[in-house]
Order: C-alpha cells, then structure tokens, then sequence
C-alpha cells in the first residue's frame, strides 16, 4: 500500500504552493510484490480509478511483447473496460518487431496502466464498478505476465 505525499517538491518550480491539493493512493495483493497494482484518486475536481502495472520487470516486459504480437484481440480487451491507457513511454516500436506492427503502440509500453474518472453516487458504489470493469482483464494479464 503507497500513499502519495501530500507536499510538492517545490525547488524549481514557479508555483510555490508547498501541498497538493489531490491525494493518490495505490494498493496490491502482499503476495505479488511486483504485480499488478490498483489505484485511486481523489480532488476537489475529479476521482479517478485504476489498475496496471506501474512498471514490468524485465521477465515481465518479455512477456507483455510476447502476448501483444500474439494476441489480436487485446486492443479490444482493453477498450471493453471503458478506461484510458497512459501513453507509452517509447517513441519507436521496439527490435525485433517491424515498425509497422499492427499492435505497435501496445509494444511501446514499458508499463501498463488504465485509468478514468469515477462518476455517480454513492462513490463507493461507482468506484466498484469501475474496478469491476477492468477485473476480467486483470486476471488474465495477472496470470500471463506475472506467472500467477
């Protein structure tokens, strides 16, 4: 379990204002050190929801390319549970995959994590089914990439 920090590191910045005005937290199963990790935010503004892994471990990452080249129906997997994925962190497909590769943006992630706004009441009850969405797609990824 991580809970962000409240103050901002404000050294060079313009805006001085020493705390954040948002708190995000993140949580995984203590037998998965390096699973996935779901996660949730809060503001005046906004409440967002979400679930990935915040960075592959080198097995993990071999393994996340592997099920991209070779599962098809992964970008739709994705789209169903009506969440954002962040953008990837690579600006070019990685060897030894063509440039043109028809899931070529899914293979330049070096990390995997949906996320979206929480919206209607009671929280408690939006917030569940937006973890709910994507739990399917959790347990399968889980399973294929982390070994589970």
């Amino acid at each position: 379990t991580k809970l962000f920090r409240a103050h901002r590191d404000v050294r060079f910045s313009k805006d001085k204002t020493p705390y954040h005005c948002h708190l995000h937290m993140l949580w995984r199963e203590a037998d998965r050190p390096s699973g996935p990790c779901w996660f949730f935010g809060i503001s005046p503004d906004y409440v967002t929801a979400g679930w990935g892994f915040m960075g592959f471990t080198p097995a993990q990452l071999g393994a996340w390319r592997t099920l991209v080249d070779h599962e098809a129906s992964l970008p739709d997997q994705i789209l169903a549970t009506g969440m954002r994925l962040r953008d990837p962190a690579l600006k070019r497909v990685p060897a030894p995959f063509s440039k043109d590769h028809a899931r070529g943006d899914l293979l330049r992630h070096k990390s995997f994590t949906l996320w979206g706004e929480v919206e209607g009441t009671p929280l408690d009850e939006a917030l569940m089914a937006r973890f709910d969405a994507c739990r399917a797609l959790h347990l399968d990824l889980r399973t294929r990439i982390s070994g589970d």
